[in-house]
């Protein structure tokens, strides 16, 4: 169908770009059937990752590597504020993380940022507790204090906002429902 919409709009899709991210429990499917590029040139191999619009998808419909790649993103874009920016005043800092650094952390959260365990919860919370750590008189304050100094919010917590707005968009019909079910208490 894909093929045929390409076709009927006049287009052409560059198939060497195209990857195969097989999931379910269907082994025998996955194993026993190809798919090929138009005029069935190429066989699509198969891939156990995908990304798509900036987020990695697993072929075990889990999202470890997103997150990993978040974090290891905001930690590298910290590091380089931190080399660049000589001030370590509370404004500009909040500013800087803000602006350059959370986008980074933040970027498609709604999909991939449920956290199944406190290790992977406190490696989300790392790169904006070592962030506040470095401004001016907070370097022993305990991270909360560092987060109300600044008026940021904590990773999970603006992540779990994300989650929440986005849920109020899709009652509100502004957004289309993916699938979210709601009952009444």
């Amino acid at each position: 169908s894909l093929y045929f919409w390409q076709a009927e709009n006049n287009m052409t899709w560059n198939s060497g770009k195209f990857q195969a991210l097989r999931l379910g429990s269907n082994n025998t499917l996955k194993e026993e059937t190809l798919l090929f590029t138009d005029s069935m040139a190429q066989v699509i191999e198969p891939t156990e990752e995908v990304k798509d619009l900036g987020v990695l998808f697993a072929s075990d419909a889990t999202f470890k590597n997103q997150r990993r790649s978040a974090v290891r993103k905001t930690s590298n874009k910290t590091s380089w504020v931190l080399r660049t920016f000589r001030t370590r005043a509370p404004g500009p800092m909040r500013t800087l993380w803000r602006s350059l650094c959370q986008p980074h952390q933040d970027y498609a959260s709604q999909l991939w940022s449920p956290v199944d365990s406190p290790g992977e919860l406190a490696a989300q919370e790392a790169p904006l507790r070592s962030f506040t750590r470095r401004i001016v008189g907070l370097r022993d304050t305990p991270y909360w204090e560092r987060l109300a100094e600044c008026k940021l919010l904590s990773t999970d917590r603006r992540q779990e906002r994300y989650k929440i707005i986005y849920a109020w968009k899709i009652i509100q019909g502004m957004v289309p429902n993916c699938g979210m079910t709601f009952s009444n208490p």
